[in-house]
């Protein structure tokens, strides 16, 4: 009993059970030094993208632009997969320990 309620508490413990949307990324100096080296090369000035499609030389350059870029956040395979496998390591985890803590008063009062 006591392994099932861990099970159903540790996402609410964990902050897991909410869904994370999209955020903005600001980009680090460091990034912004690698992408500006990047857009200089001669690939990014000859490249130009096909059709409507932009290319990752433009994408680079509106990202150093914008300082930043939004990522996306959780898809739901992303959301169940992390709060399943956080609900089932705490049930091992808490199942393994009411084990070993009944084991251990059962052979404290001699019921081995």
């Amino acid at each position: 009993m006591i392994a099932l309620v861990a099970t159903l508490l540790a996402p609410l413990a964990t902050g897991t059970w909410r869904m994370h949307g999209t955020y903005w990324k600001p980009l680090s100096s460091e990034d912004r030094t690698k992408i500006a080296e990047l857009i200089a090369t001669d690939d990014c000035r000859t490249l130009r993208p096909m059709g409507n499609a932009l290319g990752t030389c433009e994408i680079l350059r509106t990202e150093l632009d914008n300082n930043g870029s939004w990522t996306p956040g959780d898809t739901w395979q992303s959301y169940l997969t992390r709060n399943l496998t956080l609900m089932v390591v705490t049930f091992g985890f808490a199942f393994s320990i009411a084990y070993a803590a009944s084991r251990a008063i059962r052979s404290l009062h001699g019921f081995a």
